[in-house]
């Protein structure tokens, strides 16, 4: 029994040390998108009065401009940050010829791009997700032959993936769809291109909530994941790699980097607001962002549902997480085993102490103390 008692006590420090590592897995996950070449840049304490940043780029980005606008402004008030949407390739055209300061992105720069001197700093690494309507009959999964080549209209009917006979419709993105050519561009669809047949709809505008609303019963789509939260008029197919794989696996096929383009040696406005998108505040706006995107999905799908957006908190994160990222990254690790010492330490007097006893009462000690540290490894899980 007090073998069980020292293995519980050790689970219990194993998930305090998971508990310390993981509040970095956010921003870890955003660097392994990013190249180790690419600069930092820092949170600036001041930014000169009058300061304009020019931002345009894909739709995609809209409301994440808009917040991180408002956050930078609100730091440095005498500035100012004009934002567009013309599309990726108009606002990396823009940025050779310095009409603006940063492309907002949607998609990987390609190699031509890059040559020409431009540099991609991406800040959150998106989920493409496949889906139907929600009165869809279709309930199993797809390989991602399957969905190739129902992009492709090769596979023209439910019957030939598993579900009832009927005929199958794409819902399409616009050619100029920053998550279009995103997915375009893995391999699986380079032998043959991002082609699709004649069963496909092509939506006029980049939008989510306007690609659902094509669906219907028969057709098929997809969209960033993160904006389908809450909204209960599309559902997720899953993807068959070598599992059966939804947008938060890490095996899932289908990624979209959103992030900023910008010139080599960038000005003071470009720099600058850089700093404060990859800074703590940044990221607090777009993950707000990614909220908001999905909410204005639900709106736009039922008219009549209002949901309060929380405006974005003055501190990047909520008082715990502050607090808990001020205590140094080490310190984290070392205080689940200093805790360790202690329980174990308690157990050596405890072992002292304890009278002499039978057989019996010790068996029903240590269960009792079983139950309770059984209490306190399910309290550290809901938590």
């Amino acid at each position: 029994m007090l073998q069980q008692f020292i293995v519980t006590a050790l689970k219990v420090i194993l998930l305090l040390l998971i508990a310390a590592v993981s509040v970095d897995l956010p921003k870890a996950a955003i660097a392994a998108v990013q190249p180790s070449s690419l600069p930092s840049f820092q949170l600036p304490i001041n930014v000169e009065k009058q300061t304009t940043v020019r931002i345009d780029g894909d739709s995609s980005m809209a409301v994440i401009n808009q917040l991180l606008k408002e956050e930078y402004q609100r730091q440095f008030p005498g500035t100012q940050v004009e934002i567009a949407a013309e599309g990726t390739d108009i606002a990396l055209q823009k940025l050779l010829k310095n009409e603006i300061d940063l492309a907002a992105i949607g998609r990987p720069l390609t190699v031509e791009e890059k040559a020409k001197g431009l540099i991609e700093i991406p800040l959150s690494d998106e989920r493409i997700a496949v889906v139907v309507g929600h009165n869809n009959p279709f309930k199993g999964n797809l390989t991602v032959e399957q969905f190739v080549k129902i992009v492709r209209g090769e596979i023209t009917d439910w019957a030939e993936v598993g579900g009832k006979p009927g005929a199958i419709r794409l819902i399409d993105r616009p050619a100029i769809s920053d998550t279009r050519i995103a997915l375009s561009r893995y391999g699986i669809f380079q032998n043959g291109g991002f082609s699709t047949g004649a069963n496909a709809v092509q939506v006029e505008t980049d939008d989510t909530a306007t690609m659902i609303q094509q669906l219907g019963s028969d057709g098929i789509g997809y969209a960033i994941a993160s904006q389908l939260v809450n909204q209960d008029k599309a559902r997720i197919v899953k993807l068959v790699v070598m599992h059966e794989a939804l947008p938060d696996d890490p095996l899932y096929p289908y990624a979209q980097p959103r992030g900023y383009a910008y010139k080599q040696s960038p000005d003071l406005a470009a720099s600058s607001f850089l700093g404060v998108a990859t800074a703590g505040i940044g990221q607090a706006a777009i993950d707000m962002a990614k909220t908001a995107e999905a909410q204005a999905v639900v709106e736009a799908l039922n008219p009549l549902s209002k949901i309060g957006i929380t405006k974005i908190a003055d501190s990047d994160t909520s008082a715990y997480a502050q607090t808990f990222k001020a205590i140094p990254y080490w310190l984290r690790l070392v205080l689940p085993l200093g805790l360790l010492g202690l329980i174990l330490q308690a157990i050596l007097k405890w072992q002292e102490r304890k009278p002499v006893t039978t057989s019996s009462t010790i068996t029903e000690s240590l269960s009792d103390r079983s139950s309770t540290l059984e209490e306190v490894h399910l309290s550290v899980i809901r938590i």
